[in-house]
């Protein structure tokens, strides 16, 4: 928990909510540092619990509604326990396409990190390997995800080399790849077996520990 004490003069990346510890609580547990939290309605209860301490139930990562937990003094000067329900918006860098691109074009100078606000269901990225290109056509303005990146390296039937790596061993057994989710990497190896791990260059390195 954030313990209370005299309030900072301000909090860092939080606006709408006065200094003291349900704020240096909201700022703590931002889930990186360039996030930007807007504080747009608080709710506390019980009311008359006065919070010296606050914790966030989980890490701040999206706009919406967040539940804190309260330790403190009530008006009659006993100790009481609480929560707040706190809604927000949330804004941080994100690469936008500075132009419009087609399916395959370089994003190499195509996109640039803007503010924005952060939606649930949608995944952040700040940065592109050397050589991604656009997974289909997009236009100018467009937020990038991973799903509309493709990273350099093999393609959906193209065969590649599979390293299993653990207890200090590595393996390679050659495999083709397959269609896979976000930015993991998969391939069928001979036996039939479809293996999830990341790509490192033009292979695939999985986790066999």
């Amino acid at each position: 928990m954030v313990p209370g004490g005299p309030p900072a003069a301000s909090t860092p990346g939080v606006a709408g909510l006065p200094p003291g510890p349900l704020a240096q609580a909201l700022s703590a547990a931002r889930g990186s540092s360039d996030l930007r939290l807007e504080v747009e309605a608080v709710q506390t209860r019980p009311a008359d619990c006065t919070p010296q301490q606050a914790r966030a139930q989980r890490p701040i990562e999206v706009s919406g509604d967040h539940v804190f937990e309260l330790q403190g003094r009530d008006s009659a000067g006993d100790r009481c326990r609480g929560w707040a329900r706190i809604s927000l918006r949330a804004f941080a860098p994100v690469l936008v396409t500075t132009q419009a691109v087609r399916s395959g074009d370089p994003l190499d100078g195509a996109a640039r990190l803007e503010e924005r606000e952060l939606l649930p269901g949608r995944d952040r990225l700040v940065s592109l390997a050397p050589g991604a290109t656009a997974a289909r056509t997009l236009p100018a303005g467009t937020e990038l995800a991973p799903r509309l990146v493709r990273d350099p390296g093999p393609r959906p039937g193209d065969p590649v080399q599979v390293v299993f790596r653990g207890r200090g061993l590595a393996i390679e057994r050659p495999g083709r790849v397959v269609a896979c989710g976000g930015n993991l990497a998969c391939a069928i190896v001979a036996s039939g077996k479809k293996v999830v791990g990341r790509r490192v260059g033009d292979r695939i390195e999985v986790d066999a520990r």
